[in-house]
């Protein structure tokens, strides 16, 4: 049996800077949400507790020292859970786990069920979960699904601004009629989390979705706790990505981009039938930097090597501050680079060296991309 997976992952970066403070992923307060993923079975699984296993959220937390900490999560009826916890041995990781379902945001595509009455696209939903500890510590996530399973870092409340430009990849929609998508249909997507009560957000998408369908921005009010996802409109085009679009608060918040479950690269499904749910926090644009190191990806033992495919990519995604300011999207956001022309803002090209270093005029934000591999099991 062969399975594809896809991972994707932004670099984490050690950037070359002048001297000053720049925030680190340890901190004492935590605000996430959790992107679309795609559930099979999904209709079932309340009522199966045993499927529900196969279905979790989990939360992992490390500490240098002794720590007590509580997650308080909420879910789309508002109701809210807390979990204290107490990290005894700084050695151990803490894991927290639970069924994801209730946490997480709700698309156009409820995992096979194309629903845009029942979607919580474009509408202020109430799904978030919130960390804070005594001490310092650093949050990882993990949502799994059969066959579909993604991990990303947390970055603390002190590490967020007010600005960011969101990293995600190209929608995979198919049609079963003219303005149809099948039920493998699967967006491009990003969402925005308030930290604070009384967040205007101000969002510029880069591709039509269902409240801008010709790039026009639009404005939101969120309090602490409530997010705004965003996803592409299917009925529109087949291959619409929101990478580049702006996003500006009047408070920090935190974004997260990434897509509900792609094939990487998207113009290779023929042979790469599996797909994985991509999911990462955004770095806000204050902490980008002009120099990265990026390294290849580890390689799991059960893969298959077959050439071209099994390679990393290294995309950058740079803002020019003036035009930021302007809230004006520049015309850069499509424009693919290699790897003797690396002057445009998209670079594509494969990481094979043991480290690979970026330096660019413009502040950028590197993206590693592992493409798609064919895995025997």
């Amino acid at each position: 049996m062969k399975i594809v997976t896809t991972i994707f992952i932004w670099c984490c970066i050690v950037w070359s800077a002048v001297a000053q403070d720049f925030p680190d992923s340890k901190g004492t307060n935590f605000w996430f949400a959790v992107l679309p993923n795609f559930h099979n079975s999904l209709e079932i699984l309340p009522f199966d507790e045993a499927l529900q296993q196969e279905h979790q959220l989990y939360i992992l937390i490390s500490a240098d020292t002794i720590t007590n900490g509580v997650i308080t999560l909420r879910n789309d009826a508002g109701e809210v859970r807390t979990e204290p916890f107490t990290i005894t041995n700084p050695q151990e990781v803490y894991q927290f786990r639970t069924y994801t379902i209730p946490y997480e945001l709700v698309g156009w595509n409820q995992s096979g069920l194309i629903d845009y009455s029942a979607m919580q696209t474009e509408t202020v939903a109430e799904q978030s979960i919130h960390i804070s500890t005594d001490h310092e510590v650093t949050v990882y996530v993990a949502n799994q699904a059969p066959l579909t399973s993604e991990a990303f870092l947390v970055l603390p409340t002190d590490a967020l601004a007010e600005d960011y430009v969101v990293a995600s990849y190209k929608s995979d929609i198919d049609w079963i009629g003219p303005t149809t998508p099948s039920s493998n249909s699967t967006p491009s997507q990003f969402c925005v989390v308030a930290t604070e009560d009384g967040t205007d957000v101000t969002l510029l998408p880069s591709a039509a979705t269902f409240k801008s369908p010709n790039l026009e921005p639009q404005t939101i009010r969120l309090n602490k706790g409530q997010v705004y996802l965003v996803q592409v409109d299917p009925r529109v085009t087949s291959r619409s990505d929101l990478t580049g679009s702006l996003v500006r608060a009047s408070k920090p918040v935190a974004v997260f981009g990434g897509h509900q479950r792609a094939i990487v690269p998207l113009e290779q499904k023929k042979m790469l039938t599996s797909r994985d749910c991509l999911i990462e926090q955004m770095n806000p644009i204050r902490t980008w930097g002009k120099s990265a190191y990026a390294t290849p990806l580890a390689w799991s033992s059960n893969e298959v090597r077959t050439g071209k495919i099994c390679t990393e990519l290294l995309r950058h995604l740079i803002v020019r501050r003036s035009l930021l300011m302007a809230f004006r999207l520049p015309r850069y956001m499509r424009t693919r680079i290699t790897r003797d022309s690396l002057r445009r803002p998209w670079n594509s090209l494969p990481v094979s060296r043991p480290w690979l270093h970026c330096s660019r005029k413009p502040p950028v934000l590197p993206v590693l991309v592992y493409q798609t591999m064919v895995i025997h099991l």
